[in-house]
């Protein structure tokens, strides 16, 4: 017989859980279409209820029925039991998910047991979490990051994980089928390489049925941004003597605000010549000051060994006032 296709008459099939009779519990307060499952065997609708097995099916037929005993509202329930469930048909499409039953289902003499375990047990795809000994980020060139040891820490949903592999970018670099743990642990990948340019990590975790993807892990580097204060006409060699470390930014183009703090010296402002030139620069006060400001360019040899051209913005004029200036891009 087709139980579910005609629980609650034309009304809404609204499974509401389990139900422990052990206790020999009370009829739930329910409408129709309503339903439950036993999950332990026992009395239903109180000690003079009807018994019932885990399994078995309880519906409701009425709208508004109350909670209450066997005798004043048993007559609103219907029981099916285990034995009487076989296979439901029902080619009209689902209208909402339903645990592991998907919107738009249809059936065709499928076995309850294969219906229960869709609804109740619904496959989870595994879960997968990348973390790295090194953690990404920007860094400027020069900076290599060498041998990462990746771990990819898996967990087990429906199935065992069949396969755990690790990606530079598109690249697989290792592959672990069949995995350590196949219900679940950390995949450890100790990753003999150095990492000097723009890279992406992540890992996948495979059970046979589905691929799961984890976390990227990025990479990316850039040459530094320097600022401060000193005598004028600093060349680029001059300026990364002075300006680095305390004065270097490591950052993408980004307006930015620094505080300097000159004793009869120039603000300086330097990035590389890549980036487009800046559109205003303000003093402390909000005020536009770009024109007190002379643009010219020179190299700087940085971390990584090679020659870059950079922007450098000069203020024109020998000061003392300490102040915050904002460079906008």
């Amino acid at each position: 017989m087709d139980i579910i296709k005609n629980m609650g008459g034309s009304g809404a099939v609204i499974p509401k859980g389990s139900i422990d009779c052990s206790g020999n519990p009370n009829y739930p307060a329910g409408n129709a279409g309503d339903w439950y499952i036993v999950s332990v065997a026992g009395k239903i609708g109180g000690a003079l209820g009807v018994s019932v097995d885990a399994g078995d099916i309880i519906i409701c037929n009425v709208d508004g029925t109350p909670s209450g005993t066997q005798a004043a509202v048993g007559a609103n329930w219907q029981i099916v039991p285990l034995s009487d469930q076989t296979e439901y048909t029902n080619a009209t499409p689902t209208l909402v998910t339903l645990g592991g039953i998907t919107a738009g289902s249809t059936f065709a003499s499928v076995p309850y047991d294969t219906m229960w375990t869709n609804l109740l047990y619904p496959y989870l795809a595994p879960a997968i979490t990348l973390v790295s000994s090194i953690a990404g980020g920007l860094r400027e060139y020069g900076d290599d990051q060498v041998d990462p040891t990746l771990t990819a820490t898996t967990v087990k949903k429906t199935n065992n994980i069949t396969s755990v592999k690790f990606y530079r970018g598109v690249t697989l670099i290792d592959d672990n089928t069949p995995p350590a743990f196949p219900t679940g642990g950390a995949e450890v990948f100790p990753y003999t390489h150095t990492i000097s340019t723009a890279e992406t990590y992540t890992a996948t975790a495979t059970d046979g049925t589905a691929t799961t993807t984890s976390n990227t892990i990025s990479y990316t580097f850039c040459y530094p941004f320097f600022y401060g204060v000193g005598a004028v006409g600093l060349t680029g060699a001059q300026i990364y003597a002075a300006f680095n470390p305390a004065g270097k930014i490591i950052q993408n183009q980004a307006d930015t605000t620094k505080a300097f703090a000159p004793t009869n010296q120039y603000y300086y402002f330097c990035y590389p010549n890549t980036l487009p030139a800046l559109t205003v620069i303000y003093d402390q006060n909000g005020f536009n000051i770009t024109a007190d400001f002379t643009l010219r360019t020179d190299t700087i040899t940085g971390l990584d060994g090679t020659s870059q051209t950079y922007k450098i913005y000069e203020f024109n004029n020998l000061t003392s006032l300490s102040q915050n200036l904002t460079f906008n891009f």
